[in-house]
């Protein structure tokens, strides 16, 4: 479901690998320590502005030295799980040799969209969740054990990223059949899932109304009266044509 080809995929992480191997990070991946021999970095109000242009971090070249810029008006604090994020995607900005080049001549790369479509932002999202998450302490931590909302929520403390990223993050890598959408006021904003997922005819469409006979869809029609209020199995045949036997999502 990724934009970003394989190839590239791995050219990414073996950059970002390479980068977290130079340093001895226990658990969580200090991006500061990282920018600290690069690049200059300043946590500040920036605002918030109504029309969406404002940004949670920004890189900048002023014609000799970097600046990655963290708004602190949408990240809430320093070391915030969102702000690490934010700081990380602009480190991409910075290693990935392609941007390096395109921030020299005044690109002004955007803030963290999972809807994004822009090559150059995924490919900075993506170096990031490989950065704050490397493949082998995430798959050491998964080793073993069933997917759920517990495992999602101690990878989240333990790497200090949001749940969101995680659950991008184990799509990518995790071993176990799963697929995400997010959705908002009744209308499926974006989605993805794991090529272990068997089902692929999606019952709607990325800006369409949700399945009524989903949990999901059903709590958007009729708000509080919905029979489900709390996490539910459900058959995959609610959201997907089957074109194998039933299955659960949960």
């Amino acid at each position: 479901m990724s934009l970003l080809k394989t190839y590239r995929k791995e050219e990414l992480s073996f950059l970002a690998n390479e980068i977290v191997a130079e340093y001895n990070f226990e658990n969580e991946v200090d991006v500061e320590s990282i920018a600290n021999k690069f690049i200059n970095y300043h946590y500040d109000s920036y605002g918030v502005v109504e029309d969406g242009t404002e940004f949670e971090g920004l890189i900048i070249y002023d014609g000799r030295d970097f600046h990655i810029h963290i708004n602190l008006d949408l990240v809430s604090f320093q070391n915030s799980k969102r702000a690490r994020f934010s700081f990380a995607h602009e480190l991409g900005h910075y290693f990935i040799v392609e941007h390096h080049h395109l921030l020299k001549n005044n690109y002004n790369p955007s803030k963290f969209n999972p809807k994004e479509t822009n090559v150059i932002e995924l490919e900075a999202n993506y170096f990031a969740s490989v950065l704050l998450m490397p493949k082998n302490k995430f798959e050491k931590i998964c080793n073993g054990i069933e997917f759920s909302l517990d495992l999602v929520s101690k990878l989240s403390e333990y790497f200090n990223v949001s749940r969101l990223s995680v659950l991008l993050r184990y799509v990518e890598i995790g071993h176990y059949p799963i697929m995400m959408a997010y959705c908002k006021d009744g209308i499926l904003e974006w989605f993805n899932r794991n090529d272990e997922f068997p089902f692929k005819a999606f019952k709607t469409k990325v800006g369409k109304e949700l399945p009524i006979n989903s949990a999901v869809g059903e709590y958007y029609k009729i708000g509080d009266y919905a029979k489900h209020t709390d996490i539910q199995k459900i058959d995959a045949v609610s959201y997907t044509h089957l074109t194998l036997p039933t299955s659960d999502l949960v």
